[in-house]
């Protein structure tokens, strides 16, 4: 049975939106006549998302993932007791009927098992966890950025 999608994804996603940022906020503050070093932004940022994750907000997305050649797309559904996922395709092709009916019996079975939902959930937080620790390695770690 497959795990639902972890909030590692998440971490990765705040990571990539932390590196989109920093050359706009440098041409923005340059024109200003102010800089904000690299370090101070990258702190601002991981202060929100800790802050962000703290609070009691839900999210349902869309995600697409491809391994092994093989693309698959799902929706995520955030609750309190976790995260629950949905495959809604598989290389750009809807599911079949059957395709359709042992994705919903996994659901199912998951929903209904509350020893899986334990895994996820424990998985879940040591992921969060390892993430945490990661972006305050970036945020302590003397990150530089070089303007060219």
């Amino acid at each position: 049975m497959r795990k639902p999608l972890r909030l590692l994804e998440g971490c990765a996603l705040a990571s990539s939106i932390l590196l989109l940022t920093i050359p706009s906020t440098f041409s923005q503050s340059s024109s200003a006549g102010t800089e904000l070093p690299a370090n101070d932004l990258v702190r601002m940022v991981v202060a929100n998302e800790q802050r962000t994750a703290a609070n009691d907000s839900y999210w349902m997305y869309h995600v697409t993932r491809e391994e092994q050649g093989k693309k698959t797309e799902r929706d995520v559904i955030q609750t309190a007791q976790g995260s629950l996922d949905r495959l809604t395709s598989i290389d750009g092709h809807s599911l079949s009927a059957s395709q359709e009916a042992q994705e919903a019996n996994r659901i199912q079975n998951f929903v209904s098992n509350s020893a899986e939902q334990r895994r996820a959930e424990e998985s879940t937080k040591k992921d969060a966890e390892q993430c945490k620790e990661a972006a305050g390695v970036v945020a302590t770690g003397g990150l530089s950025v070089r303007r060219a």
